[in-house]
């Protein structure tokens, strides 16, 4: 299973910055994942005004749990 990992952070506090797993389809390769995250980011931003996407990118659950 692979997971969109996004890294977002406070617009009021820039330094103040988290991770957020969306759990993608379980039959998502790679690839496709990279291709259709766009809208999912995007989405996200538009439900939390207060804090932007500074960077994402789609990992393995598996690595995600080990500390990617």
């Amino acid at each position: 299973m692979l997971v969109l990992l996004l890294t977002v952070c406070a617009l009021r506090a820039p330094a103040d910055c988290r991770e957020v797993r969306l759990a993608m389809a379980e039959d998502v390769t790679p690839f496709a994942c990279m291709m259709q995250s766009p809208p999912y980011v995007a989405r996200w931003g538009d439900e939390h005004p207060g804090e932007r996407v500074a960077r994402w990118r789609c990992l393995p659950a598996d690595r995600i749990d080990r500390g990617a």
